[in-house]
């Protein structure tokens, strides 16, 4: 079921939204990550971005984009929101702003994928993977274990920070799919006590299910990129050259010092 709206009344006092497209699955595309190309850009966090978009009117604290499941059979990507106190009352504006940053950034045949965004990307997986912390004995055994079961045993080790493959086709195709007519929302807030009337059975959860507003879905299908929202800068700082410089020389001027200190000493 698609173009539904989840509104659900939490214990905490909390709001969030999440915008969820369904997929096909991703397993196999481990090696390009088109997920993650458009995680990066929706989730960027510099001047021009969705977030601070939503900080400067005030309507959120926090956005995380990326796959939300992956399984054999079927994927998900989510835009999740923490909302403020105002924008728990704007998430139709929130939603139609999350289509503008996807217009934004999704290629067209003039403007295909930008090779410099995965690049980016690349190069932040492989010093994070170079540079990992160093993890448990259990944790990384059950990391090992789950890998082993989605990768190839070459490659279970380095999989998951695996950037080999720049596959334009495969993040066209997922933009494609990141369209309002096939998203469902989730709004978790304690404003909807009052009209959330059904309860799961687990926890006796409130909630209610419907249709998005087809006045919503309109906007958002009509939505067009405005200022400020922009395209993040490459990041100068990230770092490519990973080597050691020696300073020989001054190690000897050292040497030297503290050898003639000695012997004046003596």
């Amino acid at each position: 079921r698609l173009r539904q709206a989840l509104k659900v009344v939490p214990v905490k006092d909390v709001s969030t939204f999440t915008v969820t497209w369904p997929l096909p699955p991703i397993r196999a595309q481990y090696r390009s990550k088109p997920f993650r190309y458009v995680s990066h850009l929706i989730g960027h966090e510099s001047e021009g971005s969705l977030l601070s978009l939503l900080k400067a009117k005030g309507w959120a604290d926090q956005l995380m984009a990326g796959e939300g499941r992956s399984h054999s059979d079927f994927a998900s990507f989510d835009v999740i929101v923490e909302l403020t106190e105002e924008g728990d009352a704007h998430v139709d504006e929130v939603f139609v702003l999350i289509f503008e940053a996807l217009k934004l950034f999704a290629p067209t045949e003039s403007a295909p994928p930008r090779r410099w965004v995965f690049d980016e990307m690349r190069e932040v997986a492989y010093f994070s993977f170079r540079f990992q912390d160093v993890v448990s004995p259990p944790s990384a055994c059950l990391g090992l274990v789950q890998s082993m079961h989605l990768y190839p045993p070459r490659e279970v080790f380095s999989a998951r920070e695996d950037h080999s493959l720049f596959d334009p086709e495969a993040i066209s195709a997922l933009f494609e799919l990141l369209r309002p007519e096939r998203a469902n929302t989730m709004h978790v807030s304690r404003s909807h006590a009052a009209v959330a009337t059904s309860r799961e059975p687990w926890y006796g959860t409130q909630y209610l299910c419907e249709p998005i507003a087809a006045e919503t879905l309109a906007a958002a299908k009509a939505a067009t990129p405005a200022a400020p929202l922009a395209w993040p800068e490459p990041n100068p700082f990230v770092p490519t050259d990973f080597s050691l410089v020696c300073e020989a020389e001054g190690g000897d001027e050292r040497a030297g010092t503290g050898a003639e200190g000695a012997g004046a000493g003596a």
